[in-house]
């Protein structure tokens, strides 16, 4: 029963957890298993898995989808299960269990430490099968299962230089083939500049998702102008923030911020843009492609702003709100520390920086009385749930199974 348990938690941990590695034909000699017989009698195959930077990445978590086949000319009809005889390379390092699904046997092995030695191969050990009555059962051969996730790891970049060296190769039975990852030798096609700290603070990261998300918005947008420019043009965004007078401000979005504030008092308008250039690799920027908007991002990014020194006051209140395209405006989760008000969005324009000198709340949070509010926080919650449920699955499978580890990412 316990081994049935720590199977199911193992299982469960594969398939919510794991990343799908693509398997290539077993000739191009890249990812794949290869199973040889161990005797004459073909009653045990050994099993050895290959996985190009498989050491340097430290993979520790994988699972496999191998097909066990019974030789035809086998006497008997009743079978037991697969057995599986983990190597010391193996069960020295990680927690391992095996279940069959008809002619399917699924292996998962779950480690605290890097699974791979140096040549990027793994001994995972032997399998075998018996008749009811013990005796051993001829096999027609063991092979990776055609799934899609046949095999699965957990990728953890460790001290890689190219993760992205593997030779991907095309699928001739699918149209299009397989997605293949960009060769990170070739030029980058897009970058940001940053913009001035004393205005407004990004992250890298942050700056990672303006610099994806301006270059997908012209590529769909402005294909035809690529096409004649060929590779010949970079895509530069920026991100520009100004003050906005009150008299700048159009009446409507005025009175859509209004309808938001609760009571709160507009201290300062801004204009929050993203714009993106197409330039030659000259420097030239192409006329036709200046100054780009770029009024929503693929996913929310954080911005800090520092609060304008007329504005503060013990014990204010302060939150930060945008007017949407469509003229609905919307109450951001704001933080507020040190004078810098830090909040996330992933559309851009027209902002208003509120505040309110009610009593309590002395710590500069925004109170959550703004339904736009309350749904951004249980988005994060339920992040959170996923969280908790991986750090459970580790801690009943004994600690074996580890979300992350140093110079890893999942």
């Amino acid at each position: 029963m316990k081994k049935y348990r720590l199977g199911m938690i193992m299982a469960v941990f594969a398939f919510i957890a794991m990343l799908p590695l693509r398997a290539t034909a077993a000739e191009t000699k890249e990812v794949g298993v290869t199973c040889t017989p161990t005797n004459d009698s073909k009653t045990e195959y050994s099993m050895e898995l290959y996985i190009p930077n498989a050491a340097k990445e430290e993979i520790a978590t994988l699972s496999l989808k191998l097909d066990v086949n019974v030789d035809a000319s086998a006497p008997g009809n009743g079978f037991n299960d697969p057995v599986v005889n983990f190597s010391k390379d193996v069960t020295s390092k990680a927690k391992v269990y095996e279940t069959r699904y008809h002619s399917t046997l699924n292996i998962y092995i779950a480690g605290v430490e890097a699974l791979f030695g140096t040549g990027d191969t793994l001994n995972i050990g032997t399998v075998s099968m018996s008749t009811v009555s013990g005796e051993p059962v001829a096999l027609s051969g063991v092979t990776l299962s055609d799934d899609e996730d046949a095999i699965m790891v957990v990728r953890g970049w460790g001290d890689a230089e190219a993760v992205a060296t593997e030779n991907w190769v095309q699928n001739p039975d699918e149209p299009g083939g397989p997605d293949i990852p960009e060769n990170p030798d070739t030029e980058s096609k897009s970058e940001f500049t940053m913009p001035d700290s004393n205005v407004a603070v990004i992250s890298k990261e942050d700056a990672s998702v303006i610099e994806k998300s301006a270059l997908a918005y012209v590529k769909a947008n402005y294909g035809a102008l690529l096409g004649e420019l060929g590779e010949d043009y970079k895509v530069i965004s920026r991100l520009d923030v100004s003050d906005w007078s009150e008299a700048d401000v159009p009446q409507d979005v005025k009175d859509a911020f209004a309808a938001r504030l609760n009571g709160m008092k507009v201290g300062k308008y801004y204009d929050i843009s993203i714009y993106a250039d197409i330039v030659r690799k000259n420097g030239e920027v192409v006329e036709s492609g200046a100054d780009i908007p770029i009024t929503e991002l693929e996913s929310e990014i954080r911005m800090s702003l520092s609060i304008p020194d007329e504005l503060r006051k013990d014990k204010r209140v302060y939150q930060m709100f945008h007017c949407r395209a469509d003229l609905m405006a919307e109450g951001l989760a704001s933080e507020v520390k040190d004078g810098v008000i830090s909040f996330r969005s992933k559309s851009f324009s027209p902002y208003a920086l509120a505040y309110t000198d009610k009593a309590g709340n002395a710590g500069g949070g925004a109170s959550p009385d703004n339904g736009t509010t309350s749904r951004a926080r249980s988005a994060r919650t339920g992040d959170a749930a996923n969280v908790t449920l991986y750090l459970i699955l580790a801690l009943v499978s004994g600690g074996a199974v580890v979300i992350a580890r140093k110079k890893r990412t999942v």
